[in-house]
């Protein structure tokens, strides 16, 4: 009778957060994938797990699942909706992700009667929020793009100078702006909320390229390097912000 596969303990030590990082991501983004992107859930759902009464720091993953824009399918931004859960359960925020096919809202976020709208209008006063997107590897030379919109804050500053630590500098701050007015930050800051928007390369994101454990430790480390100092810094966006930024030369 063969026995039960037992697990060799010193195999167990030498594995890395990396690994065990991707292993969780793939299982994670499982639902996100199912019906060719389109997510496990029916049209505009969510998934929503809110911490808000413990952590001001909210992630979200609006294009965790596909989309339509303008009338046309627009791809889903690949494992950022299990990149979102997974950060957002080690630091202690809560998270925002799609799980079904997002309709074609424009950007007069007024006729919008959607669950991640209800959700987004609710928040918190002090919440700092921040989106999860992916982007082509030939977007830019830098692997990881930050767009803090019109109205950055002392705490998405914070968030700012903390990646660029983790990244080792190679983060740009010059190509997604975050400024639409269809996106979540250009939204929320409109609202009196901090919020900004962090775009992932390709490589990054994905299990296959073996760094995708490893960007989950970046973000790990980075939001609660931030979220340690909300405590002293402002969460009100202000239009001269743009001003106060650590810019990478």
């Amino acid at each position: 009778m063969a026995q039960p596969a037992t697990s060799d303990p010193t195999a167990s030590e030498s594995m890395t957060t990396h690994d065990s990082g991707t292993a969780e991501l793939i299982a994670r983004n499982a639902k996100y994938q199912a019906n060719h992107n389109d997510g496990a859930g029916p049209a505009d759902s969510v998934r929503w797990a809110d911490r808000t009464a413990s952590s001001p720091l909210v992630l979200i993953a609006p294009h965790a699942t596909t989309q339509t824009r303008d009338g046309k399918r627009k791809p889903a931004d690949l494992y950022t909706g299990g990149i979102t859960e997974i950060v957002a359960d080690r630091v202690g925020a809560s998270s925002l992700t799609t799980t079904g096919k997002v309709s074609d809202w424009n950007k007069d976020w007024s006729t919008r009667d959607d669950e991640f709208t209800r959700i987004i209008d609710s928040l918190p006063d002090n919440a700092v929020i921040v989106e999860i997107h992916g982007m082509k590897d030939s977007s830019l030379n830098e692997p990881v793009s930050v767009g803090t919109g019109d109205e950055p804050s002392e705490s998405t500053d914070a968030i700012v100078g903390a990646l660029q630590q983790e990244f080792d500098g190679h983060v740009s701050q010059d190509k997604f702006t975050a400024e639409s007015g269809y996106t979540v930050t250009d939204y929320l800051q409109k609202k009196g909320h901090s919020a900004l928007q962090i775009e992932l390369n390709r490589t990054l994101r994905d299990p296959k390229s073996g760094q995708a454990g490893q960007t989950l430790d970046h973000l790990t480390h980075a939001f609660s390097k931030a979220a340690d100092q909300f405590p002293q810094l402002s969460t009100r966006p202000e239009a001269d912000g743009e001003d106060r930024l650590p810019h990478l030369m």
